[in-house]
C-alpha cells in the first residue's frame, strides 16, 4: 500500500465516515467470532491456530486480491482495493470522537468527565 492510498482512505473517511455498525465491521465481527468458538479451545496451541485462522487467513486473501488486481486490471485498481481496505480497517472518526472528549474534559481540568 502506498502513501497515496493511505490519503485516499482519509479523504474518503472524512466526506462519508464509517459507521461502528457498518456491513464490513459486522462481517469481521462474525468471523472472529466464528474463529473463536470454532477454533480457540482454551489451550495455547489452538490459541496459535485461531490466531492464524482470524488474521493471518483474511490477510493471505487481501494479499491474494490485491495481486490478482494488479496483475489483471492494473495497479490504479489496486491502489483503489488498498484505499477501500484501509477506509475500512481505519475507521478515524469511529474512535476520535471518543478520544476528543476525554482529551477536552482533561484540558478543562475535569478528571472525573475524563474517566
Amino acid at each position: 500500500m502506498s502513501l497515496f492510498a493511505l490519503v485516499m482512505a482519509w479523504l474518503v473517511e472524512q466526506v462519508r465516515p464509517l459507521r461502528h455498525d457498518s456491513v464490513p465491521n459486522q462481517a469481521l465481527r462474525r468471523w472472529l467470532r466464528w474463529v473463536a468458538r470454532n477454533v480457540d479451545a482454551g489451550k495455547p496451541l489452538h490459541a496459535r491456530i485461531a490466531w492464524i485462522a482470524a488474521v493471518l487467513l483474511p490477510a493471505l486473501l487481501v494479499a491474494a486480491v490485491h495481486w490478482a488486481l494488479a496483475r489483471w486490471l492494473g495497479s490504479a485498481t489496486a491502489l483503489i482495493w488498498d484505499a477501500l481496505l484501509l477506509y475500512w480497517c481505519m475507521g478515524w472518526r469511529a474512535f476520535s470522537q471518543h478520544f476528543m472528549a476525554i482529551r477536552n474534559a482533561l484540558a478543562e481540568g475535569d478528571e472525573g468527565l475524563a474517566r
